[in-house]
């Protein structure tokens, strides 16, 4: 698992990870969500690869097609936004990949959400304050502002009551009842 000294928030299909340092290594089995995944902090971070190949960056996008990778983040007050496959961000963010494994982005874009990313590692963030968080960055991506997607309403109970349970009551019985 990550070693991680910050907070990790859940929130209806994605997670916010919010730390000081982080570091993950090849083997590490968060890398078997499919997600479209926002990494970012004020200070580089290094990814390496499966194949070797390394990369130096503060902000990448990183497609649902990169299923390993290394990150060694020591103090760079890091934000990890994980957006898995029924989000409305990962159906925004997936064409910005165009059919790509990763996009470099311009960290300075994201300036104004650094300091409150930052004051979160201590878990002072609201479930609404994160899925603002969330949403603002589609918006600085996109440009646009994410709808929720529409689902049947039967799936929308079910998807509420995961969020309400705690992970070992998620049953599939109950979930059908």
């Amino acid at each position: 698992d990550p070693a991680c000294e910050g907070t990790v928030y859940y929130r209806q299909r994605g997670i916010l990870l919010l730390a000081p340092s982080l570091q993950i290594n090849l083997d590490d089995r968060t890398h078997r969500r499919t997600a479209v995944r926002l990494l970012l902090a004020q200070r580089p971070f290094v990814l390496t690869f499966a194949d070797g190949r390394t990369l130096q960056t503060r902000a990448v996008l990183l497609s649902p097609q990169v299923d390993r990778y290394e990150l060694h983040a020591p103090d760079t007050d890091f934000a990890l936004f994980d957006f898995a496959v029924a989000s409305p961000e990962y159906v925004a963010l997936l064409p910005l990949l165009e059919n790509r494994t990763l996009v470099e982005l311009e960290p300075s874009v994201f300036a104004p959400l650094l300091p409150r990313l930052k004051s979160g590692q201590d878990g002072s963030l609201a479930s609404a304050e994160v899925s603002a968080l969330a949403g603002k960055v589609v918006q600085i991506l996109t440009g646009v502002h994410t709808p929720p997607l529409n689902f049947d309403a039967r799936v929308m109970v079910a998807l509420q009551l995961i969020e309400q349970l705690p992970l070992v009551d998620i049953k599939l019985p109950r979930l059908a009842q």
